[in-house]
């Protein structure tokens, strides 16, 4: 569904607080850095100009070159203005943490991102997904862009469902037809969306986030401990003090990002992953982008 314009009211105070904190950390070089890397992504019409030895031909304008008899050729320029989509799981799994939860982790992310794009006067828009799309607000540029982005994302709600990433991929492939930025912030606790993923990529600049928690790999010694899945519910005893549990846990956790790192590779899109404070990832991303470049 499509969000409403609106921000709660209630949030304010916080919303100023997370913005003058985003302000600060945003400076010259990585102002310059997200231009290098985020490049427009197409072309756009410009004029129309006679037909010169060594144009393309795919680029004759048929109509007007037939009604001046004349040959024409479009021409185009760089589209400098982008459109960029933060897609931020809500599912339950994001409501764990320990100094702070993987949603207040991509809640930051999310602040940056929007920062940097209403800085360079992008249109920003947001789907927040959980088993479902919660809401969506199509990439525009607008004054209070960043507080109705940030107020859609830090708004209240009961993290119960789990993650259904492949029904987001494909809402985002129909419903955003112009050549986009998406950043796909989530755990990543799903069934497999390699399809969908390769699918949207083919379109649009997809790059993964990964909000990492250091629970997810380093449980405290306390026994034998009862933990709950929670996207799905289930529930299993973990012997906390057994060095093979604990050495297990942390090498399934090393594993699965680097296989998440060659899934989004494989269909040609970026992967950062985030521990704890957002900058350096994106930095190190644009830096990697702008050396491509």
């Amino acid at each position: 569904m499509q969000a409403n314009a609106s921000f709660d009211l209630s949030n304010l105070p916080e919303l100023r607080r997370l913005e003058l904190r985003t302000r600060r950390v945003i400076d010259t070089d990585l102002m310059g850095h997200y231009r290098s890397a985020f490049r427009g992504s197409g072309l756009i019409f410009s004029d129309l100009r006679e037909y010169q030895p060594g144009d393309e031909v795919r680029n004759i304008h048929w109509k007007v070159t037939a009604r001046t008899g004349k040959p024409f050729v479009k021409t185009f320029e760089e589209d400098r203005q982008l459109n960029v989509i933060l897609a931020v799981d809500v599912s339950s799994s994001t409501g764990v943490g320990t100094n702070k939860t993987k949603h207040q982790k991509a809640l930051e992310f999310t602040a940056l991102v929007t920062m940097l794009s209403f800085k360079n006067q992008d249109n920003v828009g947001l789907c927040l997904f959980a088993d479902d799309i919660e809401e969506y607000y199509p990439p525009k540029r607008k004054r209070t862009q960043f507080h109705t982005i940030m107020s859609h994302v830090m708004a209240e709600r009961a993290l119960t469902a789990a993650t259904d990433l492949n029904s987001t991929l494909e809402h985002i492939a129909i419903h955003q037809r112009r050549n986009a930025i998406v950043f796909l912030i989530s755990d990543f606790y799903c069934a497999s969306f390699e399809h969908n993923l390769r699918n949207l990529s083919h379109r649009h600049d997809v790059i993964g986030v990964l909000v990492r928690d250091a629970i997810d790999a380093e449980i405290p010694e306390a026994g034998l401990v009862r933990v709950r899945d929670a996207e799905t519910g289930g529930m299993r005893i973990l012997d906390t003090r057994s060095q093979r549990v604990r050495s297990g846990l942390k090498t399934l956790q090393a594993k699965r990002t680097e296989q998440l790192r060659l899934q989004f590779r494989r269909v040609g899109a970026d992967f950062i992953a985030i521990d704890n404070n957002p900058l350096r990832p994106l930095a190190e991303l644009m830096q990697r982008r702008t050396r491509r470049h």
